[in-house]
């Protein structure tokens, strides 16, 4: 009796009395200006401002304005370029970037700590050969393919891009693909993705053949070829991308995060950035285009 008594006593001590509310008090960092921009030579040289919010809010990052913005190009003919803002924390120059040269950045705004980067942009090293399109019953089509890899560290990017022009239409819709492939040197996940990343780790300086899954939405012929409706022009692009590693690595946490945010067991992914005094990417890429389908020819 005197045990149970014991027993009875420990469990009323632990269900009502282990319950405490605890304050913790989250110190709130400073905010900092956040940089958004990924230089190539088909495009003017443009870059979008955010400020830094808490990890635990729920908005949405505010865009900075009337910020002072300076692009430095750093190459035999050294020239500074101010930006113009253009609104909604956008800003832009009227300069394509080179290939080849390195950039950087500096940007001022009152009330945030200066933050800076740099980066080179890659030359056009991605060379892709023996481009073969094949359509299966099923909907689906691989795009079979030889990218020449060069001695050196080289980062890729993949993506199909197919465009819809409409009969007595000036305008054009486009669409990134969803893509999956079977091929080791993709991180692989359960779904598909409309960008494959890999580097060239594992066939430095050789040929590589590559095989792309995509989906076409479109009905088969009896041998599998595409059927386009009338009054539609249909054209699909490969893209491959030589990134930057700084940009690579800031794109493949980028996606480790997304992938992982609804597991629940996972640890948080720290996004890799090339900031100083603030955070986000300043990178650089170049882009080689191959047509794959064109429904006009």
């Amino acid at each position: 009796m005197k045990g149970a008594t014991i027993l009875l006593f420990v469990w009323c001590l632990f269900t009502l009395n282990c319950e405490q509310i605890i304050e913790i008090d989250i110190n709130q960092a400073n905010p900092k200006i956040t940089i958004q921009s990924e230089l190539n030579p088909d495009s003017l040289i443009t870059v979008n401002l955010y400020e830094s919010i808490s990890v635990l809010s729920k908005e949405s990052f505010p865009v900075i304005s009337d910020a002072s913005v300076v692009i430095h190009q750093h190459s035999l003919d050294e020239k500074s370029y101010s930006l113009m803002p253009l609104g909604n924390g956008v800003y832009q120059t009227n300069v394509y970037p080179k290939e080849g040269v390195r950039y950087s950045i500096e940007v001022q705004k009152r009330g945030f700590p200066p933050a800076f980067a740099s980066d080179l942009i890659p030359e056009d090293t991605a060379e892709v050969n023996n481009i073969e399109l094949r359509f299966l019953r099923n909907g689906s089509a691989e795009i079979d393919f030889i990218l020449q890899d060069e001695i050196g560290n080289h980062y890729y990017e993949f993506y199909i891009e197919t465009s819809y022009r409409f009969e007595n239409s000036s305008e054009t819709e486009t669409s990134i693909d969803f893509l999956t492939s079977d091929d080791l040197v993709f991180d692989h996940f359960d779904e598909a993705e409309q960008f494959m990343f890999t580097d060239d780790v594992v066939f430095d300086g050789v040929k590589k053949s590559l095989t792309l899954k995509t989906f076409f939405s479109f009905p088969r012929s009896r041998d599998s070829n595409v059927i386009v409706p009338p009054g539609i022009d249909v054209k699909s692009t490969l893209y491959v991308r030589t990134l930057s590693e700084k940009l690579f690595r800031f794109k493949e946490t980028v996606k480790l995060q997304r992938d992982l945010e609804d597991d629940p067991f996972s640890e948080p992914v720290p996004i890799n950035n090339n900031v100083e005094g603030g955070l986000g990417i300043f990178g650089g890429f170049n882009t080689a285009k191959y047509v794959i389908f064109d429904s006009s020819e």
